[in-house]
């Protein structure tokens, strides 16, 4: 499954990735570089690479998938290991903060473009990948096309809007426009739209 979460910086959008991620309850990997993320993190759960997440595996002969782990990266070359990761686990949670970052209409990974057109499934697995970004237009289309659920939250920029319109469902512009902070629209892709509240945020 890929679920994109869209909307303005503190709205609510950390909270709900949070959120998910407990609900999950599989071997997860996080992607982010946010400050309230990193705090729902032990030190020995953090780490600035993979090559430091290696590291830190052949020191303590292992680590625990289990139990979440934070990479925060800025490379190209991190994010294309990250997701040779989650097609090799095959049963992996990826969440990707900001993935406008490593995604966007210009520039895909092709590693994550295997995620996000075959997910685990091709590899024998059920890996599934929460995807967070400020705008849709800033995504790659292939994103954008084969997302099965998507949460968003205030959206007032004329092109964010225009992107609802033609892509999701143009009656819900002025509510899109009208949520509260830590509020969210969630639609389903079949059609099911409806105005969800987050608990008070971490």
């Amino acid at each position: 499954m890929i679920r994109v979460i869209l909307g303005r910086r503190r709205h609510g959008k950390s909270t709900l990735l949070m959120k998910l991620l407990r609900e999950r309850g599989r071997p997860a990997i996080v992607v982010s570089f946010d400050k309230n993320i990193k705090k729902q993190f032990p030190a020995d759960r953090r780490f600035a690479s993979p090559r430091a997440m290696l590291q830190a595996m052949i020191k303590n002969g292992g680590v625990d998938l289990n139990r979440p782990l934070l990479l925060s990266i800025f490379s190209p070359e991190d994010f294309t290991v990250v997701c040779r990761i989650a097609i090799a686990h095959k049963n992996l949670l990826l969440l990707i903060d900001e993935a406008d970052m490593f995604d966007s209409a210009n520039s895909q990974d092709e590693e994550f473009r295997k995620l996000i057109h075959y997910g685990a499934h091709e590899f024998g697995g059920e890996g599934d990948l929460i995807i967070v970004a400020r705008r849709p237009q800033d995504l790659s289309r292939d994103v954008r096309s084969q997302a099965d659920e998507f949460y968003l939250f205030r959206m007032t920029d004329d092109l964010e809007l225009d992107y609802i319109k033609k892509n999701i469902n143009a009656g819900i512009l002025d509510r899109v426009r009208a949520l509260r902070k830590f509020e969210y629209l969630y639609w389903d892709t079949d059609e099911l739209i409806e105005l969800r509240r987050l608990p008070k945020p971490f």
